[in-house]
């Protein structure tokens, strides 16, 4: 227990009517007194339970539960001020003076939501004592905003501008929950207990109710997300109906665009067709070519045969002459030359039938190669049949035509005299998809418009916000310069030479700043302004006329006073101002015929003293009583005693000799022998300190 934090004091800046205020806490309790509508209700509602979780919910606002008043109330009031930034804290404190200090920053800005920020104090520092949470310039306080607050509590302590990581650093700091559900029933608990009992019967059941009441329920979170969606049931339902509009018109897209699609399926089952042709042409050609290679083939079998039976008959031939030669000649000759001819005959034949084989070799050879070039073409053809027939099929997909599998079966079985319904077919899909294809040219140049101004309107969009943002800071920048208007102004009282602004003007002026719009509220402030300087203006005239009179005074009385410096000055002596006692003693001095003379015409100053010791010495001596007093012989000394017994002046005499050795004044040299003894005695006689 002794570890645990307690409250301490409570502090508001700029809230409600509180322009700075403080309570103090004794052991953590605080009693409040006052009348009815005083408001102690509200001053402990923002702390409980408020300052806890920064939960500015109505109801929770007001211990009784009403939702008459909100926050904003308590910074706008009644009289509807535009802005306004106000704080409130808690501080906690443990033994041995540990502190840790909880507050929320508010900003209210009429017709705009209210902005939050909250923070823990956890360097020890103190609100009022190590910082403060307003600057002050002039005579007025102005509440620090967010930016500035989160400066001066520096990277050490907590800050945050959300109301649920506020609430979670409170738990973690002073209370220590291990959920937050927890300590959200702990505050539910406060609110309950809280609320005033006005009833003097206050029975176990009561308490009971209480804890019973402040049981989990659905919180203000828990239903939000409900209350806005039935709030914007109207929205979704605008939004529904565009939808479905929308996807009415994708339909009509989609029908359009399978038009399309079957338009360039009969495209390309034309081409399938025209390609089918063409490969059955090729087909017959090779067939052609196929039968004169065999004609060939058997002809040149035929004509192998021949040369081989004309072979053989060439080894008859010869047999034949070997036999015939033990016959007669003529009969040899005769038939040589048969066998000659015979020879030549067939030699004649052979290079025929050579020259033939050769040339249908070649020919067997050509055909060979027209057969492979006509079976490479036909692999080709019937390639390309497959993949047009692919891509058949995967438009069939799209745009899934009728006279799809109808086609296919009539290149199937190639009944090309059926084409011709094909073709009438794919026209009038070919005029369908026309007309899509205009569609979507136009549903695309209506999408491209749409994007354009879509991308204008973004651009809108940032540039409002930029302009927006802009307009912030030249707020904030403005608020800015008019403090430092108003601390100039309050520091011409102190800093200004000449001018220096009247103290009683200075809340005026601050005012008229404050109210300050345009150029034309200028005037009001020039105004004051100018009736100050005119006012203090003319009480400096009025000061300087008295002054320069004074002035002519003192010159006509220095005038005066340096025609008697230079009177006193021409004469030989100036004698000092002596009563009429002392005139008569001297007179009557004079009469007896004794030679009286004052100090300090006796002695002369010594050469070492500069004017200024030789002025100190002088005023020494005249505040003493020195300087005018009598010197007189041992002699004349004695008559005065005994004959002038109503003498009423000083007289300077020593009888014994002194050795003092004063040295700032020596004997004057014109003196008589006893003066001159006499004068030596008083100069022996002096003493001076010099520590």
């Amino acid at each position: 227990m002794k570890d645990r934090f307690k409250m301490n004091r409570i502090g508001f800046v700029n809230f409600w009517l509180y322009d700075e205020e403080y309570f103090e806490f004794v052991d953590g309790k605080l009693l409040l007194r006052g009348q009815n509508a005083s408001g102690k209700s509200i001053t402990t509602q923002s702390i409980i339970p408020f300052i806890l979780d920064g939960d500015r919910t109505p109801s929770r606002l007001d211990p009784f539960g009403s939702s008459d008043r909100r926050m904003e109330y308590y910074f706008l009031g009644e009289e509807g001020r535009e802005e306004s930034t106000g704080y409130l804290f808690l501080e906690f404190k443990k033994e041995e003076d540990k502190y840790c200090t909880i507050g929320i920053g508010q900003r209210a800005k009429k017709g705009k939501p209210m902005e939050f920020w909250g923070f823990v104090v956890l360097d020890g520092r103190r609100i009022g004592y190590d910082f403060k949470l307003y600057k002050e310039i002039g005579s007025s306080k102005i509440p620090l905003d967010k930016r500035e607050i989160k400066t001066v509590l520096g990277e050490d302590n907590f800050f945050t501008a959300n109301q649920s990581e506020y609430k979670k650093a409170v738990n973690q700091y002073i209370f220590g929950f291990r959920k937050t559900e927890q300590y959200e029933q702990f505050i539910k608990l406060l609110v309950k207990v809280r609320a005033p009992k006005l009833s003097k019967e206050f029975k176990p059941t009561k308490v009971y109710d209480i804890l019973n009441d402040s049981l989990q329920t659905l919180t203000d979170e828990d239903l939000r997300a409900m209350v806005d969606a039935m709030e914007k049931m109207d929205e979704i339902q605008d939004s529904l109906e565009l939808l479905k509009s929308a996807f009415d018109d994708v339909k009509i897209i989609r029908n359009e665009y399978n038009r399309y699609n079957q338009y360039m399926l009969a495209k390309k089952a034309n081409a399938y067709i025209e390609i089918k042709k063409n490969v059955e042409s090729e087909q017959t050609r090779l067939n052609i070519q196929e039968e004169n290679k065999r004609e060939i083939e058997e002809d040149s079998k035929n004509k192998s045969k021949r040369l081989e039976e004309l072979e053989e008959s060439k080894k008859l031939k010869e047999a034949e002459r070997s036999g015939l030669l033990d016959t007669n000649l003529e009969e040899i000759d005769r038939k040589l030359e048969k066998a000659k001819d015979d020879k030549n005959e067939a030699g004649g034949k052979v290079s025929y039938w050579d020259s033939k084989i050769l040339d249908y070799k070649e020919l067997l050879l050509s055909g060979d190669n027209k057969i492979k070039h006509i079976k490479g073409n036909l692999w080709k053809v019937q390639e390309e049949i497959r993949e047009r027939k692919s891509e058949l099929d995967e438009y069939q997909e799209s745009i899934d035509w009728d006279g799809h599998a109808e086609a296919l079966l009539i290149i199937e079985k190639e009944e090309y005299d059926k084409t011709g319904d094909i073709v009438k077919k794919l026209d009038l899909l070919k005029k369908l998809l026309s007309e899509c294809t205009r569609e979507i040219y136009e549903y695309e140049k209506i999408t491209g418009q749409y994007d354009e101004v879509a991308a204008e309107l973004e651009k809108l969009k940032i540039e409002k916000a930029k302009n927006h943002q802009e307009l912030e800071a030249a707020v904030e920048e403005v608020i800015k310069r008019t403090d430092q208007w108003i601390e100039n102004i309050y520091g011409l009282k102190y800093e200004a030479m000449y001018w220096k602004p009247d103290g009683d003007i200075l809340p005026k002026l601050e005012e008229k700043i404050r109210e300050y719009k345009s150029a034309s509220d200028a005037e009001g402030i020039q105004e004051i302004l100018r009736k100050d300087y005119e006012h203090q203006r003319l009480n400096i005239l009025d000061i300087k006329s008295g002054l320069e009179y004074q002035q002519k005074l003192k010159n006509k009385e220095l005038d005066r006073e340096k025609e008697e410096l230079i009177y006193l000055q021409n004469l030989e002596d100036l004698e000092p101002l002596r009563d009429e006692n002392a005139k008569k003693s001297r007179t009557e001095l004079e009469k007896l015929g004794i030679n009286a003379l004052p100090f300090y015409k006796t002695v002369e100053f010594s050469k070492d003293l500069d004017e200024t010791a030789c002025a100190r010495l002088e005023a020494q001596l005249e505040k003493m009583g020195i300087l005018d007093a009598l010197v007189v012989s041992k002699d004349d000394f004695d008559t005065v005693t005994k004959e002038c017994q109503s003498f009423l002046d000083t007289i300077l005499y020593v009888k014994e000799d002194g050795n003092s050795n004063f040295s700032d004044l020596r004997v004057s040299e014109d003196l008589e022998p006893g003066l001159k003894e006499s004068v030596e005695k008083i100069l022996g006689n002096i003493y001076e300190d010099r520590e």
